[in-house]
């Protein structure tokens, strides 16, 4: 949620398509269901080998949207990708984060608080399932340290 608009981020896949799109509605809206409003895609994963769902948060400090995925999941080759957006509704990939992770990695998220923002004054956490034997996976939780 930012300000009274809630933002509803899904993944859309399909033969050639793999994209997170998004939809908003008014927080204050009693029947929100029925008036939501569908903005299309936000996150346009298509052109990456293995790109998983994403996880989307807000980051008060630089009032924008800041998306992660795994890409080439289950890959020895894995890493995520970083995505950012001005206003929650397009956002465009600023960096991939290859070092430091473990292998076969799969389905990460990060930690935020109960609006689903970031706050880098608090400990925040990237976490991933990892491992290359399928449904027997570790979790790795690693710290983050956010960068103005």
């Amino acid at each position: 949620m930012n300000n009274d608009t809630l933002f509803f981020y899904y993944t859309w896949t399909d033969t050639n398509i793999n994209e997170t799109r998004v939809a908003t509605v008014s927080a204050s809206d009693a029947n929100w269901p029925a008036h939501l409003s569908f903005h299309g895609t936000a996150v346009n994963k298509t052109g990456i080998a293995g790109a998983d769902r994403c996880d989307i948060k807000y980051r008060d400090d630089l009032k924008k949207y800041q998306a992660i995925h795994t890409a080439s999941r289950l890959t020895a080759n894995s890493y995520i990708a970083l995505w950012e957006s001005a206003d929650g509704l397009s956002f465009t990939k600023i960096a991939e984060i290859r070092t430091n992770l473990h292998p076969y990695l799969h389905n990460c998220g990060w930690s935020g608080d109960e609006r689903g923002h970031i706050n880098p004054d608090k400990q925040q956490y990237l976490s991933y399932a990892y491992g290359p034997n399928w449904a027997n996976w570790n979790t790795a939780w690693h710290p983050i340290s956010f960068q103005p």
